[in-house]
């Protein structure tokens, strides 16, 4: 194993910076506080009196009830089985953690990419999933190996991997 985190990762937790966790730990918040007004309009849709199978403000507030509710228990589960990625100082080969600069073959100029968690990837621009296809070719690899990758529903890329650098995060 490359370093702590890929026990974690093979043992289904949760792995995210804590910057990601704040920001879920806020979502946890809104989703928490949008199903308490989303179960109200529930019950002012009941007390007009309608038929429940006739009545669409109840049929959509529920139904908003339902996906809330699953959103709330996704994000929820996220938080209940984290492990904060910590950046990775080592740099001898690319782990979860790393920054790593890239060349795409035919480009003119090196890209950047910190490889962390799968809920990481959308937070900022230059994080990567190690779930991703590009960062399931990085991990492991080291400075100056020439890999290819495939794009979904595409051709594959070859890449050249510049330098392994700290993960700073």
């Amino acid at each position: 194993m490359n370093n702590k985190f890929e026990k974690d990762r093979r043992q289904g937790i949760h792995m995210m910076t804590s910057f990601t966790k704040e920001v879920m730990e806020r979502r946890l918040v809104s989703l928490q506080q949008d199903l308490m007004r989303r179960r109200l309009e529930m019950g002012a849709a009941i007390e007009k009196g309608d038929e429940y199978h006739d009545n669409f403000a109840y049929e959509e507030a529920s139904r908003q009830v339902d996906l809330t509710s699953r959103m709330l228990s996704d994000v929820k589960q996220k938080l209940n089985d984290v492990v904060i990625i910590e950046p990775r100082q080592d740099v001898d080969t690319i782990a979860i953690g790393n920054g790593v600069i890239v060349r795409f073959t035919g480009e003119t100029e090196d890209e950047t990419f910190i490889l962390l968690g799968p809920d990481d990837a959308t937070q900022k621009l230059g994080w990567i999933s190690y779930e991703s296809p590009l960062g399931q070719t990085l991990l492991g690899k080291r400075s100056g190996d020439q890999v290819e990758y495939q794009v979904p529903k595409g051709k594959p890329q070859s890449i050249t991997i510049r330098k392994v650098l700290p993960g700073s995060f």
